[in-house]
């Protein structure tokens, strides 16, 4: 049976894009459709699950979003972030994002309100957001501690520095674009698998070297 994630229809926003640009998006997300695992749909607002921003304007700035996943798009792409996409939008790049995108919003992943909640779990990143760039800075450090090894949200407070309540937002958000694993702590001390590398994979080697890490 279908789950409820995986059976909804996906929300993009496309806050400063021009009427023709959301009209040309409208028809490449009706062309690739049938290639889609989720239907995604245009709306008006943050209430979304994408966020796709026109670099190029004078602002882009403004319509950010720390919790949600953004997709830059732009004439030059390779000026700007890892991650950015073409504008005029190509459908090759619009399938890959939303597929990407679309594959996290199905896999499944505990909620939990605070960090005890599941203070006896242990994390593990997947792979970095494609968006990680406009996270805030400071969560970088959690993606970082969770690279390689899995870690309760305590033990990434501590590394970190950062308040338990900051790591259980950067958290959450990652586990609802399922880029977690969750070890049981009864299996902390057993022999961890080898991470899978992901689509974005590549961008932990940049991020690393940023952070100071070898």
């Amino acid at each position: 049976m279908t789950s409820n994630i995986q059976s909804r229809v996906l929300r993009i926003s496309c806050p400063n894009f021009c009427a023709e640009e959301i009209n040309a998006l409208q028809s490449l997300c009706n062309l690739l459709k049938a290639h889609l695992k989720q239907p995604w749909e245009i709306v008006s607002g943050h209430d979304a699950d994408l966020i796709l921003l026109n670099l190029d304007t004078d602002d882009p700035s403004a319509h950010r979003s720390a919790t949600l996943p953004v997709v830059g798009c732009a004439l030059r792409p390779r000026m700007h972030a890892q991650g950015t996409i073409h504008r005029p939008l190509r459908a090759s790049e619009i399938l890959a994002v939303l597929s990407d995108l679309g594959e996290r919003a199905g896999r499944p992943f505990a909620q939990h309100n605070d960090v005890g909640a599941l203070a006896d779990g242990r994390y593990r990143l997947q792979s970095w957001p494609i968006e990680f760039e406009q996270w805030p800075e400071d969560w970088l450090g959690v993606l970082a501690a969770m690279t390689r090894s899995a870690r309760s949200l305590r033990d990434i407070a501590e590394r970190t520095g950062l308040a338990p309540e900051e790591v259980d937002r950067c958290v959450a958000l990652l586990g609802r674009q399922g880029l977690l694993d969750i070890v049981e702590s009864r299996i902390e001390h057993a022999t961890e698998p080898p991470q899978t590398a992901g689509r974005w994979q590549q961008l932990v080697s940049k991020v690393g070297q940023i952070l100071g890490f070898s």
